[in-house]
């Protein structure tokens, strides 16, 4: 009798929440469910989001590795913990697991969009800590391995610290933008690798120039709509060699050319930048 009005609270709770997202929808959209159902045509079944760039199928798994790093296993290990004898913890990792493979199927990735089950993951990895004491009943051990986590935090702490003044992150990408800013009769500069806030620099720029953030899929559009214009394009050195062939097709059709080259200290960090010119025609 519980677990049956467990399972029609949940289910009440599913339709609650579909039933308010339609009402929204309908009076924002003006039709039922309206966003639900274009964003399941536009990212999943037409693949719409692949014009804004794509990336493999195990991408964020890559992400969560590079954002955790050296904690990764630890973490893991917590989450584990916390799912063992516990099915409503379970139930909840499944809806994680649900949302983690909907987004997977989409072409498009960024680790935004990925944002609302890391605090989910975040909530399970504490639970597990707290469970923890329960699964190594041996004093010592446990003190061992707190020890360990202690130590590698203050390793890796130290590392990172070391790391971070060897460098000056996204410093080409302002660099690139403060020349550009002292060039005279620009009219548009285009970057293309996705959205404004991860790229810095704009405030360089002079007063009336139009900026245009974008994805390589974009170039062309841009070379197109902006023939008539001064037009820089902001590119890092590693996604021109990954769509060089791509890339070097439109800017020959174009008379696009290579106008600057900033070298970067850090591989991820400052990365290379290449500023290429597009004259008037």
């Amino acid at each position: 009798h519980k677990k049956w009005k467990e399972l029609a609270f949940f289910t009440g709770s599913i339709l609650l929440m579909v039933m308010v997202q339609g009402f929204i929808d309908l009076a924002t959209w003006g039709s039922f469910l309206h966003s639900a159902i274009t964003f399941l045509d536009y990212n999943i079944f037409s693949g719409g989001s692949a014009t804004h760039g794509t990336s493999p199928f195990g991408t964020y798994g890559i992400l969560l590795v590079d954002q955790y790093q050296e904690y990764i296993l630890i973490f893991v290990l917590f989450v584990i913990i916390a799912l063992q004898k516990d099915k409503k913890t379970l139930y909840l990792c499944s809806l994680i697991v649900f949302y983690l493979l909907i987004f997977t199927l989409i072409q498009h990735k960024e680790y935004r969009f990925i944002l609302p089950i890391i605090t989910l993951l975040v909530l399970l990895a504490a639970k597990g800590f707290i469970k923890y004491p329960q699964f190594i009943r041996k004093r010592n051990l446990r003190k061992g391995i707190y020890t360990f986590f202690i130590l590698l935090t203050i390793t890796y702490s130290g590392v990172m610290s070391f790391s971070i003044k060897s460098f000056q992150p996204n410093n080409q990408h302002c660099l690139a933008f403060q020349y550009i800013g002292s060039i005279p009769d620009v009219d548009v500069v285009a970057t293309l690798e996705g959205p404004i806030y991860g790229h810095p620099g704009m405030s360089y720029l002079q007063t009336g120039v139009l900026y245009k953030p974008g994805y390589v899929a974009s170039i062309d559009y841009y070379c197109t709509q902006y023939k008539a214009s001064n037009l820089f394009l902001v590119i890092h050195e590693k996604d021109y060699f990954k769509h060089e062939q791509f890339i070097t097709t439109i800017f020959t059709a174009r008379g696009v050319s290579l106008n600057r080259t900033f070298t970067g200290t850090h591989d991820r960090f400052d990365s290379t930048v290449l500023v290429f010119w597009q004259p008037i025609l």
